[in-house]
């Protein structure tokens, strides 16, 4: 309880301060670990900072974090309309067209104890919309590679659950992350995430549900591949072939 009561305070330091609380879409499951809580936000590079392009999918990660609990925040609270948790709350999505220095944090709590991890972008100026299907690399670079799926909640029958969830825990994605989205998917305020924006524009015609496979790299991302998500081994194709 003391935990929780420390993190409900650092929370409400961070929050006083002008940082935005980032909602979760469904419990971060917790990791606890006898060492203590410890947070990791892992970004497309090394260390805690990046120059990014504007408008560009931005990925942070919490992979190494131990703990019963985290809470995500982001300065300045404007950009949480931007922000968007994926993952079960172990990722956090990023997109903006707005030049600005954003903060992230990673606050995570077990026992008595919290840890926070701090992550500072710098998004550049706007670029022009980049073709939703350019040609890949000529010579990818393997583990920086995304796979975005979205879906139509009502249309989520067992069927699609079963590929998704191979998908998950099939263990034949290589370096690629996985992400599952909704296209319905919403803020707190009930709006549309504006970092999904950019990707869900492009579904236009495309039978649900819609795959993306991006590239990203040190400083900026983009859309390698976009279609109606097939069968698992076709996936797999697709993801090798985009350098996954």
């Amino acid at each position: 309880m003391k935990g929780a009561i420390m993190a409900a305070v650092a929370v409400a330091m961070l929050t006083a301060r002008g940082w935005a609380e980032v909602p979760k879409t469904w419990p971060f499951p917790p990791d606890p670990t006898p060492g203590g809580p410890k947070a990791v936000i892992v970004g497309p590079e090394e260390g805690d900072t990046v120059e990014w392009e504007a408008g560009d999918l931005l990925v942070l990660r919490s992979t190494g974090s131990k703990g019963d609990a985290f809470t995500w925040l982001v300065f300045p609270p404007k950009m949480l309309a931007r922000t968007f948790l994926a993952e079960g709350g172990r990722t956090l999505v990023f997109a903006t067209r707005e030049k600005a220095t954003v903060y992230f944090a990673l606050i995570a709590m077990g026992g008595k104890e919290l840890d926070t991890a701090m992550y500072t972008v710098h998004n550049g100026r706007p670029k022009p919309d980049p073709d939703p299907e350019p040609e890949p690399d000529p010579d990818p670079t393997p583990g920086k590679r995304f796979a975005l799926v979205v879906t139509e909640t009502r249309d989520r029958g067992p069927e699609l659950a079963r590929l998704l969830m191979r998908l998950r825990v099939g263990g034949d994605l290589g370096d690629t992350k996985l992400l599952l989205i909704d296209d319905d998917a919403v803020n707190e305020h009930g709006k549309s995430v504006e970092s999904l924006k950019p990707y869900l524009d492009r579904i236009g015609d495309t039978k649900y549900p819609v795959l993306f496979l991006i590239s990203s790299g040190k400083t900026s991302s983009r859309v390698l591949y976009k279609g109606t998500l097939p069968s698992y081994d076709e996936t797999i194709k697709l993801i090798r072939r985009h350098g996954g």
